[in-house]
């Protein structure tokens, strides 16, 4: 698990993830570290975390 820049927690592994739509395996997911997520506690980018990482920003040449 790590904290992205912008706040929100990163989970890798073997997770079963449960939802609304029942249990699914997934390698990764995307927790809410600010609060301000409809869909918690999986982050959906609604608060703070809206802003891009700097990971996922591509680097400029």
């Amino acid at each position: 698990m790590r904290r992205t820049p912008a706040g929100q927690l990163v989970v890798r592994g073997d997770l079963l993830v449960t939802g609304a739509h029942g249990d699914r395996h997934e390698t990764r997911a995307m927790l809410c570290g600010c609060g301000s997520s409809g869909n918690q506690p999986y982050c959906d980018h609604s608060g703070p975390c809206a802003e891009p990482d700097d990971e996922d920003v591509p680097e400029q040449r």
